[in-house]
């Protein structure tokens, strides 16, 4: 197809690119119409945006035709007659759901981001992944979105940022990366599949990287908290049995003992970072229940169907969706949940 292209301040060229393709099942091919210039576009044309590169394709806001879909679009047929905003959002981050579109943690490449810390502010020399998302409840009340978002909020982040980081640290042969998982990623607890299923995945990953970067001078540390006080239960995503759901997790994430002090894995974090470990679990109970599945994963195994069996609540019917804010009850604000409350405070 032809596009109109950015070849450098205030010059643009029509030149010939491939088509666009399906890259995302959420994705769609629109046919261009109708199109106008918009403001924004004199910031790209007059080169105030430095993350742009000879050959970037311009346009954005314009009327035009359904071409293609990916099999995830339910909302649009091949035919429909569209208009497209200037905003490019997934619908299920954070920023998305609160319906900060332009924000879209996902659809805002990660790499550029990065490029334009680095041009403005110098080199990364140190990187901490640390973004994602819960989702609570019983498999029966999960779909695939859940899982998929899970790896959207919890596994992709933490490779787009690692990814665009890692060639600027083999140049200067020095690098601190550290990314913060969870025990949810080396023991599969019950009613937290999703999550458990993108932390594994991040923690294969972040030793995979300690492996082939060290050669490079960059050190790779997997952190692996247990339950820790945060203050941000309210904001995972409950499903099944909302109000006994959202009670148990809130409470075990609430109780000292149980839970870690964030202010004190915090400082724990930074130590392993700076001594360049390999591996940090944070949290005794975090510690004990790694020792114990590498000793006796069938005990472990098996104690974790006991009590989804016989502890937690059955799922429920049909499929709905509540984050843990809006199913407070009395219990989720008693005394018991008094440290995790006070950390939203901190």
């Amino acid at each position: 197809m032809k596009a109109l292209c950015w070849m450098g301040t205030s010059k643009v060229e029509v030149h010939d690119v491939p088509d666009p393709a399906i890259l995302n099942l959420h994705d769609a091919v629109i046919k261009v119409t109708r199109t106008a210039i918009c403001g924004s576009d004199l910031h790209l044309l007059d080169g105030f945006i430095p993350t742009m590169e000879e050959g970037d394709i311009l346009g954005h806001e314009f009327m035009g035709v359904v071409e293609e879909t990916g099999s995830e679009v339910s909302n649009l047929l091949r035919g429909d007659r569209v208009l497209v905003p200037f905003t490019i959002a997934c619908g299920s981050c954070e920023f998305c759901k609160k319906k900060l579109w332009s924000a879209c943690d996902n659809t805002n490449p990660k790499d550029i981001r990065i490029r334009t810390v680095e041009e403005r502010l110098g080199a990364i020399d140190v990187l901490i992944n640390n973004a994602g998302t819960i989702q609570v409840g019983p498999l029966e009340n999960q779909t695939i979105e859940d899982f998929q978002e899970a790896m959207r909020s919890n596994f992709w982040p933490a490779v787009h940022t690692t990814m665009a980081v890692i060639p600027g640290m083999k140049r200067r042969r020095f690098g601190r990366i550290v990314n913060i998982a969870s025990i949810g990623g080396k023991i599969a607890g019950p009613h937290l599949l999703p999550y458990s299923v993108s932390k594994f995945a991040l923690i294969g990953f972040s030793k995979g990287l300690r492996t082939e970067l060290k050669k490079d001078g960059i050190s790779v540390t997997t952190v692996v908290p247990g339950l820790m006080r945060t203050g941000s239960p309210g904001r995972a995503e409950v499903t099944g049995q909302h109000g006994k759901e959202y009670s148990w997790f809130v409470v075990s994430d609430s109780l000292p003992g149980i839970s870690i002090d964030v202010q004190r894995a915090a400082r724990q974090i930074v130590d392993a970072c700076v001594a360049g470990s390999a591996e940090i679990v944070l949290g005794g109970v975090a510690q004990f229940a790694a020792v114990m599945n590498a000793l006796a994963p069938n005990v472990v195994a098996e104690i974790l169907a006991a009590v989804n069996e016989w502890v937690l609540s059955a799922a429920a019917e049909g499929y709905t969706r509540k984050k843990g804010s809006e199913i407070e009850n009395a219990l989720t604000r008693s005394f018991l949940t008094f440290f995790n409350r006070k950390a939203t405070c901190v």
